[in-house]
């Protein structure tokens, strides 16, 4: 009776998890640091992790962009204002 009761609580608290229909849409709007200049291709933190992104203009390091696309395993990324 224990077993059984700790396997329907556990399955109760996994339907409760929020459902993302792909993980990588919610790096879309969010913000990041230039970290190797982009001219036009360059590299990007993004939610502690390092990304190879594209910028329509020239951005130097240390510069704070946001996320407006994703392009296979690029970032497409704009000055944040």
């Amino acid at each position: 009776m224990g077993f059984f009761s700790l396997a329907v609580s556990a399955a109760v608290r996994t339907h409760r998890l929020p459902i993302f229909s792909n993980p990588q849409t919610r790096l879309i709007g969010a913000h990041g640091i230039v970290k190797q200049s982009l001219s036009p291709v360059g590299t990007v933190q993004v939610k502690s992790e390092l990304w190879t992104a594209v910028s329509d203009e020239p951005l130097p390091a240390g510069e704070h962009v946001v996320v407006a696309k994703i392009e296979g395993l690029r970032l497409r990324v704009a000055r944040a204002k």
